[in-house]
């Protein structure tokens, strides 16, 4: 940081004059160091309005890979919606013309951008066709980390039907293919990608069985926020009754065991998955004490919807008097 507080006033101050004559590599470079260093409030708005500005006449000229880092950079500096508007249709242009020379995990790097940007419909169609395309043609190479972030990334991104199938048809059988080698993390995240997909009866079929079967293999590494987001997406999945059981056996016991690791929002989807899911009684009697005791912990962060979904969650659950008392 001391060092930081000698170099960075002066280099920036710098950056602002020469800004216009940035080539594309250099907008695109700087708005990555940007999005790394973590620039403070104050060093942004000095700073970025001379490197959009200049990324809106160079965007045309980017490579791929210029156009993956500025995409990536973007996700990060926090742009107010006049910085987006100024700078993302030029970029998206230009991710629309290079996409088909990106590698897969570049591929996926633009679609988790366009996720988390949450572009509007003009924006998202000047290259989602183009970058889905793409996907296609990258599935048969991601990795595990890629598969699990494109399956987010489609869910974020409220496909039309058409675009769901296509992006579906190659990512699920990728997905059954390397769901063997997904850490914990990539796996709740796949799960949760899931049950917002809406899968149909074929799409389950093809990719549930395996995506639970290693749900139980790496379990015992999930942290708080994954073992909250598998049993809400359980719930939401509706599961047959060899899923559940696959799927409760794991994920109950490790509940257990990172229940003092939750926050509010995790708690409040936590009781409303096991009231959804109608927990046997000794599921409840092994999770619910440590659940409510964690839920007076965090009771005074929760938002209306949290209040009010633990609120319907305890109704539907028949709590016993001593854990009503808790509550």
């Amino acid at each position: 940081p001391a060092h930081r507080d000698i170099a960075l006033p002066a280099v920036l101050d710098q950056l602002v004059v020469v800004a216009g004559s940035m080539i594309p590599q250099g907008v695109a470079n700087t708005l990555w160091a940007a999005a790394k260093l973590e620039l403070d409030p104050a060093q942004r708005e000095l700073v970025l309005p001379a490197v959009l500005d200049q990324l809106e006449v160079v965007a045309g000229g980017m490579n791929s890979q210029e156009v993956a880092n500025t995409l990536w950079a973007a996700t990060k500096l926090e742009l107010d919606l006049a910085q987006r508007e100024l700078v993302l249709p030029a970029v998206l242009c230009r991710l629309d013309e290079v996409v088909g020379n990106m590698i897969p995990q570049a591929v996926v790097g633009a679609l988790r951008a366009m996720a988390e940007l949450e572009l509007d419909p003009a924006q998202q169609e000047i290259a989602l066709p183009a970058v889905l395309d793409q996907l296609v043609e990258a599935a048969g190479n991601m990795k595990p980390s890629g598969v699990a972030t494109t399956l987010w990334a489609a869910a974020k991104l409220d496909l039309d039907p058409a675009q769901r199938e296509v992006a579906l048809s190659a990512v699920l059988h990728r997905l059954v293919a390397v769901v063997g080698e997904m850490d914990a993390q990539e796996v709740a995240s796949t799960v949760w990608a899931a049950a917002k997909l809406e899968l149909d009866p074929v799409q389950r079929k093809l990719a549930l069985p395996a995506v639970f079967s290693r749900l139980g293999e790496v379990v015992g590494s999930m942290n708080a926020q994954g073992v909250a987001t598998t049993l809400w997406a359980a719930a939401k999945l509706d599961l047959d009754p060899a899923q559940r059981e696959v799927a409760l056996s794991a994920v109950l016991h490790r509940l257990v065991a990172v229940v003092g690791d939750m926050n509010s929002q995790h708690v409040a989807k936590i009781l409303w998955a096991a009231a959804e899911l109608e927990l046997e009684q000794a599921q409840r009697k092994l999770v619910l004490p440590a659940v409510l005791v964690q839920l007076v912990v965090v009771a005074e962060d929760m938002n209306a919807q949290g209040v009010a979904n633990t609120l319907w969650a305890a109704a539907k659950l028949d709590l016993q008097p001593a854990h009503r008392d808790i509550a």
